[in-house]
């Protein structure tokens, strides 16, 4: 909510809120199998996955982060994405988005913003959902 906080504060034109209440951790790593034992041990609020990876493809990566940590929201980066392989993204790893190659500052930020936002009301809808279940008796 902070990372969110403060890139729309950035686009905003505003000054960013203090972030020293919640550090920040952005963990990067060329290996998709230390990203995935990465991911044993710490929760992740977003992952962006390149498209090629000398290990194992982006979408593979994306789809196994997901098994392991379905709230986690997916990215990825990649230059030309054909249709085929981002319609496979989207049905097997459920990615939010595509980062194109070259990138903007701009649009890397407000991507994250957007799925950090999109995750946080997949987050409150569920606990409404629950509530609502709960109140209902079901």
């Amino acid at each position: 909510d902070e990372v969110y906080a403060a890139i729309y504060a950035e686009l905003a034109h505003e000054p960013p809120p203090l972030l020293a209440a919640r550090p920040i951790t952005v963990l990067a790593t060329p290996s998709a199998h230390r990203a995935l034992a990465m991911a044993e041990d710490s929760r992740f609020a977003c992952i962006i996955a390149g498209r090629q990876l000398s290990e194992m493809n982006g979408i593979d990566l994306l789809q196994r982060m997901e098994q392991q940590q379905p709230d986690c929201v997916r990215l990825l980066l990649g230059g030309e994405v054909g249709e085929d392989e981002l319609i496979s993204a989207v049905d097997l790893a459920h990615i939010f988005g595509v980062l194109r190659r070259p990138w903007q500052d701009f649009e890397l930020k407000a991507t994250v913003a957007q799925a950090l936002a999109w995750r946080r009301m997949q987050l409150s809808n569920r606990l409404l959902a629950s509530m609502v279940r709960a109140a209902s008796g079901g």
